[in-house]
């Protein structure tokens, strides 16, 4: 039961960082030998928040008023 509430928390966690655009924050929610499965972007972890933030940064930039 702890641990399922632990990883509730590390999820919950993961999307309010996402939600406040701290893409660099998610790093420290992976396990150093975390691997990418996303077949959109090839490297590490940093290289998937980078793409994320990118992502982001050009998204907000089409559509400055979506949100959650």
């Amino acid at each position: 039961m702890a641990e399922t509430q632990k990883q509730r928390d590390i999820v919950n966690e993961f999307f309010k960082l996402v939600t406040a655009q701290k893409f660099d924050g998610i790093l420290r929610l992976c396990s150093p030998d975390c691997q990418i499965h996303n077949p959109y972007v090839t490297g590490t972890m940093a290289d998937l928040t980078k793409a994320m933030a990118a992502a982001n940064k050009e998204g907000r930039a089409q559509n400055p008023d979506a949100g959650f």
